[in-house]
């Protein structure tokens, strides 16, 4: 952002060339390698990400590049595989009930798949939690979806006759609206070339690799090797899965409001870290958790021991039940006990 827009309020942004109007969303945060390498997870992630064997191959200079050409698809007037070949997949989630357990594997898929296959991608977070807000991708990927980034690619693609993006609704069983096959819908999309602009609504929607991006990789790769043979694609590996917690990892990278909240913490200054994980089942379940750990421990006992619920449609009861818990004593004494 460099100055005010016209209009007041908003701020005036680079996209597609030129300054127009835009959100403080629409200003691209800058990248600089080590700003959130806490525990050398920034090195090891170079390190381990980035094996020539069947493992990675080279991930991270491949992400950089892909955030690279999605910079440029920004920026510049044009993409870089240019304006009649580009692709866009938007992703609109209001993540209800779940949160950063569930939608990083989500997104890694998603993002693997679209570096093999030079899609652009973006997400629309809506309701209370919204990722972007305090995480963006490595070396400087930033997928927000916003009002003038709208207005760019829909005068890109009015160019061309496409006028909206084909919508392809999620079923939700518990409303019992969307779309049944949205699945097999959304992989023929993808492997369809005369496609470019899809929009998939949805609220936690997981997207499965084997049911719809596997059998869409394919065509998708020939879609968009037809439309810009003179750009290479990403040599990457045909499984999300074979580099582990790369995408994962590298989608949640800290943005400087999150940085400067982790400044005076114990993360901060590096301090070794000791986490307590109480999986209850259900998101909700949260609010029995304060803070404070001791509090916490209580209320994790006041709810798994008054616990009746059953789970899923094989009865199987989650009852009350004794858990382990780590005894404060230390050296050969120290053990384990019921609790």
């Amino acid at each position: 952002a460099v100055a005010r827009g016209p209009a007041g309020g908003d701020v005036c942004v680079w996209l597609g060339g030129k300054c127009v109007e835009g959100q403080q969303e629409d200003c691209r945060e800058p990248w600089r390698f080590g700003q959130s390498d806490y525990y050398g997870e920034e090195r090891g992630f170079e390190s381990l990400c980035d094996t020539i064997d069947d493992k990675c191959d080279h991930f991270p200079r491949h992400l950089a590049e892909y955030a690279r050409r999605h910079a440029v698809a920004l920026t510049q007037s044009e993409p870089v595989e240019g304006t009649r070949a580009a692709r866009i997949l938007l992703v609109r989630d209001q993540w209800i009930n779940v949160g950063m357990g569930f939608i990083p594997g989500h997104v890694g898929n998603l993002l693997h798949f679209v570096m093999m296959t030079g899609i652009h991608i973006y997400f629309e977070n809506y309701g209370k939690y919204d990722w972007q807000k305090y995480f963006y991708g490595y070396g400087g990927l930033d997928t927000r979806w916003t009002k003038a980034k709208h207005r760019l690619w829909a005068a890109r693609f009015a160019t061309a006759g496409i006028a909206s993006p084909t919508r392809i609704d999620v079923y939700q069983e518990y409303l019992q609206t969307g779309d049944e096959d949205w699945e097999e819908h959304l992989a023929a999309a993808l492997s369809n070339s005369s496609i470019r602009w899809i929009l998939i609504e949805g609220q936690a929607t997981t997207i499965n690799w084997n049911r719809v991006l596997k059998p869409a990789l394919e065509p998708a790769v020939a879609v968009r090797l037809r439309a810009a043979p003179l750009l290479p694609l990403l040599p990457m590996t045909a499984t999300p899965w074979v580099c582990g917690g790369c995408g994962l990892w590298a989608m949640f990278r800290p943005r400087r409001v999150l940085r400067e909240r982790l400044k005076p913490s114990p993360v901060g200054r590096h301090a070794p870290l000791a986490c307590f994980k109480a999986r209850t089942l259900y998101a909700e379940d949260k609010a029995f958790f304060p803070d404070d750990l001791p509090e916490g421990l209580e209320a994790a006992d006041r709810l798994w021991l008054n616990y009746n619920a059953r789970m899923g449609d094989n009865g199987l009861v989650w009852g009350p039940r004794p858990r382990l818990r780590c005894d404060a004593r230390i050296g050969a004494s120290a053990a384990l006990h019921k609790q």
